[in-house]
């Protein structure tokens, strides 16, 4: 199993390393992490957005094991995929293959190790940016255990066979099912159809990559995330959302609560953190009380408060 790298409080940061000016037109982030982020190792305290909020990842001391096996070990694919140059965007579909294997199997019964190569040299391959067996095994051993392992040892023979034979069992277990519609792209498309800049992209951006220690994935669909990453992107910059963006993004705000509260807990506890929870919160307990008002009169030419609309936009 990865093992974590002692736990250490993030640097102040205002502002990711590669954020362009306020008043750029808004485009793609960069698709590898912040500087901050790339230097973190496999179990690091540190996250996407955690040296932003000033307080780190919560440690694996806090969690229950099977949380603390599934974070440590995302960490440990998102840190061999870094040390790869693999695009943050096989980095994601790697650890949703790494969640959705799991769903339905066992740590003990699969060695999460193998399991994060399997997924890194799968994705790698799914997302036309592939990598050799062989930079794939080295680099895990390395990442797993902090030191170099030889092409000609025993030991590589016997990892290289472990990953070829655990393929075929993953790609049973998702059923063959390869292709992963990931949050990146409708961040873009929001914030160019509420002319937003890049700088709300870039954090956005940030917090679906920490996201990615969660189960997410698993049971929302992605323009559900991106709508709770420029969220919260929105809520961290303190800027307004257009008044409408509930309807433009698709989103109740029930699913906007319940993500909201799954991706802040991924932080130690702050003033910081406690205060975006309680904007989340009581926006729901709003829309609520809306809703119930306008349930008796609602005559169907438009959604209730809240609701989801029946089309998203078409970003200029």
């Amino acid at each position: 199993a990865p093992a974590p790298a002692p736990a250490h409080a993030p640097a102040p940061a205002h502002a990711p390393a590669h954020t362009p000016t306020e008043n750029a037109a808004p485009a793609a982030p960069s698709p590898t992490p912040s500087k901050a982020s790339s230097s973190s190792r496999a179990g690091s305290s540190t996250g996407e957005v955690a040296e932003e909020f000033l307080t780190p990842m919560r440690q694996s001391s806090h969690l229950d094991q099977h949380t603390a096996r599934i974070r440590n070990t995302c960490a440990f694919i998102q840190d061999c995929g870094i040390r790869l140059k693999l695009p943050q965007l096989t980095i994601a579909t790697a650890i949703t293959f790494f969640h959705r294997f799991y769903k339905l199997h066992s740590f003990e019964a699969y060695d999460r190790t193998i399991t994060a190569l399997v997924c890194l040299f799968l994705a790698g391959k799914v997302e036309e940016s592939p990598k050799k067996l062989r930079d794939v095994v080295l680099c895990g051993y390395n990442c797993r255990y902090r030191k170099q392992l030889s092409e000609n040892s025993k030991e590589y023979k016997e990892w290289r066979e472990k990953v070829l034979l655990q393929e075929r069992v993953v790609l049973q277990t998702i059923g063959f099912d390869l292709n992963i519609e990931h949050p990146y792209q409708h961040i873009i498309n929001y914030v160019k159809a509420m002319r937003g800049n890049r700088k709300l992209a870039q954090i956005a951006w940030n917090f679906v990559n920490d996201s990615l220690r969660t189960t997410l994935m698993l049971r929302y669909n992605s323009t559900t995330i991106a709508c709770t990453a420029l969220f919260l992107a929105a809520k961290f910059l303190r800027i307004d959302l257009p008044t409408n963006w509930e309807r433009i993004m698709r989103i109740s705000y029930k699913d906007l609560d319940d993500t909201v509260a799954e991706i802040l807990d991924l932080y130690e506890s702050s003033p910081r953190i406690s205060e975006m929870k309680q904007q989340s919160q009581a926006l729901a307990r709003k829309a609520q009380e809306e809703s119930r008002g306008a349930g008796a009169t609602h005559n169907g030419s438009h959604p209730p408060p809240g609701a989801p609309a029946k089309s998203p936009p078409t970003p200029a």
